[in-house]
């Protein structure tokens, strides 16, 4: 296994290195321990074959993903992102994809499993905001049975459901403390333990994750760990937001479902029509109260989708 070493200047030489066989690299300035564990990492690794594939035209504007139909776009902030993504996805680099809500930011974790060589392996799409706070260690690393109250089967984690593959982590600005210490040993150490075990599990994940926040500022005020944003942010992703693509705006509106498409505008104000009560905080707050605190429970309960609801905690200061 051939390991590069970089600075930060030279990175994407490393990643074309990558793209073309060598197995990880190490940035500098570098920690020792940092440096063993990527040897470990090399000398325990078992090479997954890529998947060999007909890659598509820069002109071709939609790619299946998983059953759905993803719009590449032709605007020039499109085929940067679409560059990245290509640039990227052959590496085992933990991604960190920025982006407005709506802008797509699953769908980019998707097209970079798919294009990596872990494409044959798990996708396993994980929202970090709706998993309740007491359960976020067994959802994350799964349980034995008895382990506590509820615990009545063995239940697997998503890190080892997506041993293998790809664990893409949604919203990741809204763990707990207690959980980005536990996230960061794993991704260190590249083990878990099941609640209620007293045995290691070896997992082999790529982690992806997204936001809508800043985390950068995140971490200045200190409400997330800068040696976890780090282990997350080998290389960044921005989204463009549809204003950035005005070119691509009929592409969007050609490929969206009929029934959107032909809907009436009634529909729409009556779907919507909480977010034109004058008392829409104090809603938001009786839905959340009703829903226990679940995100999105509440944005059910209000009829709008999850990161709508996300926007108006934020505009509003709610914090849980």
């Amino acid at each position: 296994q051939v390991i590069i070493m970089t600075s930060y200047a030279e990175i994407s030489m490393a990643v074309e290195a990558m793209k073309n066989g060598a197995f990880d690299y190490v940035s500098k300035p570098f920690r020792p321990e940092s440096i063993l564990q990527t040897i470990k990492n090399a000398l325990t690794h078992t090479e997954v074959q890529p998947t060999v594939e007909k890659r598509p035209e820069k002109t071709q504007k939609t790619d299946s993903l998983q059953g759905t139909s993803f719009v590449k776009g032709v605007s020039e902030a499109a085929l940067k992102l679409s560059d990245y993504i290509e640039l990227v996805a052959p590496t085992n680099m933990s991604v960190l994809i920025m982006g407005e809500s709506g802008t797509g930011k699953e769908q980019v974790a998707k097209s970079i499993h798919k294009q990596s060589k872990r494409a044959d392996a798990p996708f396993i799409a994980v929202d970090c905001g709706a998993i309740p706070r007491e359960l976020a260690s067994s959802e994350f690393f799964g349980h034995l049975k008895g382990s506590f109250t509820g615990a009545i089967n063995d239940k697997t984690g998503h890190f080892e459901a997506a041993n293998g593959g790809t664990l893409f982590l949604d919203e990741i600005g809204n763990l707990s403390y207690e959980l980005q210490v536990q996230l960061l040993r794993a991704l260190q150490e590249r083990k878990i333990k099941p609640v209620g075990s007293n045995n290691e599990i070896q997992v082999d994940i790529r982690v992806i994750t997204a936001t809508n926040e800043d985390l950068a500022q995140a971490v200045k005020e200190g409400e997330f760990r800068e040696d976890l944003y780090h282990r997350l942010n080998e290389f960044s992703i921005k989204v463009p937001a549809l204003k950035e693509r005005k070119e691509d705006l009929m592409l969007f509106a050609k490929v969206l479902p009929h029934e959107i498409a032909t809907a009436s505008q009634s529909n729409t104000e009556t779907e919507y029509g909480l977010f034109k009560n004058k008392n829409e905080e104090q809603l938001i707050l009786d839905a959340l109260e009703k829903a226990g605190g679940n995100k999105s429970k509440a944005a059910r309960l209000l009829s709008i989708d999850r990161k709508t609801l996300y926007n108006k905690l934020k505009q509003y200061d709610i914090k849980l």
